[in-house]
């Protein structure tokens, strides 16, 4: 039986990781000042590193479960469709067209949807040229690589190899970059894009 103190302490603890928790987010999640003074020409490789979205206040949080949704169940319509539409949405495959000659860019989180599709196909045994040996083993470390870059340091608790994925469905909560405000800039920025080659068509 847990005493008191020792709950009091828990909770205590709990809600002093919660507030490490947001506070890194916090700095994580601030935008790089620099590139907001600087003017590119967008030519070789004078571009931003990072797609002109202020994300600094824009923290939302995320609950890991396990979900119904893309399953690996080659039967499954639903899931097949899911899995068809997550590299191609947002709007134009999550290319954006920036600077005055609208070169094209692609955000690595789109670049991992796209690798995790073909995962999937090839898990799948699919036929798809696109999900050859060589695609497969570039995405594993494509994968591996941006993990990597990113190295989120949000903790998760207990052991996550001791869990039973069919039975404890719902994991912690991490503070994430608020995606919706991501697609809503690459559908804009794709809307622009067709304006722009509409009226030069």
């Amino acid at each position: 039986m847990i005493s008191r103190r020792e709950l009091g302490v828990g909770w205590v603890f709990g809600m002093v990781s919660v507030l490490i928790t947001v506070w890194h987010a916090r700095i994580q999640l601030q935008p790089a000042q620099h590139d907001q003074l600087i003017e590119y020409t967008y030519a070789d490789d004078d571009y931003p590193w990072e797609f002109p979205l202020d994300l600094a206040h824009e923290a939302v949080a995320m609950t890991l479960h396990e979900s119904v949704h893309f399953s690996l169940n080659e039967s499954d319509a639903e899931a097949r469709v899911e899995w068809r539409n997550l590299p191609t949405w947002p709007k134009g495959f999550g290319r954006m067209r920036l600077g005055p000659q609208h070169r094209v860019f692609v955000m690595v989180f789109q670049h991992q949807n796209h690798c995790l599709w073909k995962l999937e196909l090839g898990l799948l045994g699919s036929t798809d040229p696109e999900a050859s040996f060589h695609h497969i083993n570039h995405c594993f470390n494509y994968l591996r690589q941006t993990l990597m870059c990113e190295a989120a340091y949000t903790l998760e608790m207990g052991d996550f190899m001791s869990v039973d994925y069919e039975k404890d469905r719902v994991g912690d909560t991490l503070v994430c970059r608020d995606w919706e405000k991501v697609y809503s800039a690459l559908d804009e920025s794709h809307e622009k894009w067709v304006e722009w080659r509409a009226h030069w068509d």
